[in-house]
């Protein structure tokens, strides 16, 4: 028979108490009354098992494992824990001896190739067992979302989706163990952020470095220094009011040292470091690091797309000066070298035209070798002639 229970916890603050030690005496009865939670729920017998205890036993797993290193070895050394004191987790292994190997595979995180395996439960082997697992985490990898990856892997696995259709609260639970592996996995949540993190702050250099080109451009270059200005102070604005709103519960105190976090521009690496490592929400923000760290998308998009458009138009007008100006320069270069081929085939005109005087003129040979050199130099002549038209 189940019998659902609700806790609650009161809280009586007296004078004076500060806000840490409320926060403590809180998070400890909350603490008092997840145990409580977790005894009873190892006490249910398998058949009894429903989706919503899934993810319990799923979260039950995470609770120590949630941020901090070697995630992967505290997920298995909390899923040993559970598998000692849950009658269901018994059971199961009791009558599937490969599962305890298939989910400590998965719950290391480790990525390994995608195998297709399609045998039977009934039949499946412990081998098979352990690739199913490993088969887990690529899954989890080519999918944006964990259900999706845990949807790919059941159609996948033969064994893994008649142990759903069999069980359902097995792929409740597989799917809440995935969100831990992926949030901690080096390919997973951790990975993104980090390099979101590394690309804002890659992007606040060169905003930096345009910024001083302007202004050292010269006076043709003052509107879009301005403009740039102008954008990266609304963008640190918008950052510095969302800063204010999360955390105006906090204390002046918080508030400061969030501001300080903003203006040294590490603003994104720390909200990428709070969502990798696992914060939670605190009691007194407005929301959770994650979506904290979802707003700093537009609101450092929206005035840099415009400062954006401005750096391009100042770039490409000063490309524009630097072409007419090396067009100018190619062009006085190009008259040069025409003049100083129009003298020179001037020149073998008219030493030909001499030639051909001389030539025709003189009485060496017979009469048909003075003709024959006459016609020569009277061809030569044409082609200078028409060279000479064509270049200028």
């Amino acid at each position: 028979m189940r019998i659902k229970l609700e806790f609650a916890c009161l809280v009586e603050i007296g004078f004076g108490t500060s806000h840490g030690a409320v926060k403590n005496f809180v998070e400890r009865r909350l603490d008092e009354i997840s145990n409580i939670s977790i005894y009873f729920q190892s006490l249910l017998p398998m058949e009894q098992y429903g989706p919503e205890d899934g993810v319990a036993l799923g979260y039950d797993l995470l609770w120590t494992a949630s941020s901090g290193v070697s995630m992967g070895k505290k997920r298995v050394e909390r899923f040993n824990e559970a598998l000692t004191r849950s009658q269901a987790l018994k059971e199961l292994e009791k009558k599937f001896p490969w599962i305890k190997a298939m989910l400590i595979v998965a719950l290391h995180g480790d990525l390994h190739r995608n195998i297709v395996i399609q045998t039977k439960l009934i039949c499946l082997s412990g081998p098979e067992a352990i690739r199913i697992g490993k088969n887990l985490i690529p899954a989890l990898k080519s999918k944006k979302l964990v259900a999706a990856g845990v949807d790919q892997w059941r159609r996948q696995n033969l064994a893994a989706k008649q142990l759903m259709e069999k069980f359902e609260w097995f792929e409740p639970f597989v799917v809440v163990i995935s969100k831990g592996i992926v949030k901690s996995a080096a390919w997973g949540l951790m990975y993104r952020v980090t390099v979101g993190a590394v690309l804002s702050l890659v992007d606040l250099v060169t905003d930096v470095i345009v910024l001083l080109q302007f202004w050292v451009g010269g006076d043709e270059m003052t509107t879009y220094r301005n403009a740039s200005i102008t954008s990266l102070a609304a963008s640190f604005a918008l950052q510095l009011l969302v800063v204010v709103f999360q955390n105006k519960k906090q204390g002046a105190v918080r508030i400061l040292k969030e501001m300080a976090i903003v203006m040294t521009g590490m603003k994104p690496a720390v909200d990428a470091y709070r969502v990798a490592m696992g914060f939670d929400k605190e009691l007194d923000s407005q929301f959770d690091p994650m979506f904290e760290m979802t707003l700093s998308v537009p609101r450092e998009m929206i005035p840099e797309k415009r400062s954006a458009s401005w750096r391009t138009t100042g770039e490409k007008e000063t490309r524009e000066v630097t072409s007419d100006e090396n067009e100018s320069v190619e062009g006085i270069k190009r008259v040069g070298r025409q003049k100083s081929i129009t003298k020179t085939i001037s020149g073998a005109l008219g030493r030909s035209g001499a030639l051909g005087r001389r030539n025709v003129g003189a009485k060496v040979g017979p009469a048909g070798v003075r003709e024959k050199e006459g016609d020569e130099i009277e061809d030569q002549e044409e082609f200078l002639r028409e060279l000479s038209g064509r270049i200028t």
